[in-house]
């Protein structure tokens, strides 16, 4: 079993502490336990909520926590840390797209695509 210092909810509070414009950990998952989905395990970490995928390029609308999509075509995962084929297992409704931010840029993928993707992919 990973080291609690080195799991990946420990990984997202991390980030959390280095990144305090965003909020704090404790307070962003309560929020998405409001709104979105939460999921923690030894393998890993996502903070996701539905979303409309024509909202991937609105940061406003990417950045308030508490305004989802229960109908829409796209999962934001705000935070992920560890394995992310965990997501694709758990998910608890498959949607035409993922978007996600990576180094500051909002990226929307095909969720059949990038779900492939992390399949094929080695564990680390």
């Amino acid at each position: 079993m990973p080291s609690t210092r080195h799991s990946p909810s420990a990984l997202a509070r991390q980030w959390c502490l280095a990144h305090p414009e965003w909020g704090a950990f404790e307070d962003t998952v309560a929020t998405y336990l409001r709104h979105g989905f939460v999921w923690s395990s030894p393998r890993s970490f996502v903070l996701a909520r539905a979303i409309a995928a024509d909202w991937w390029q609105d940061h406003d609308r990417l950045t308030d926590h508490t305004l989802s999509h229960p109908q829409g075509d796209c999962w934001f995962l705000w935070l992920a840390a560890g394995d992310m084929r965990e997501f694709f297992e758990v998910c608890p409704q498959p949607k035409p797209f993922v978007c996600f931010c990576r180094r500051g840029l909002p990226r929307l993928w095909r969720y059949d695509r990038i779900n492939q993707g992390c399949r094929t992919a080695q564990p680390s």
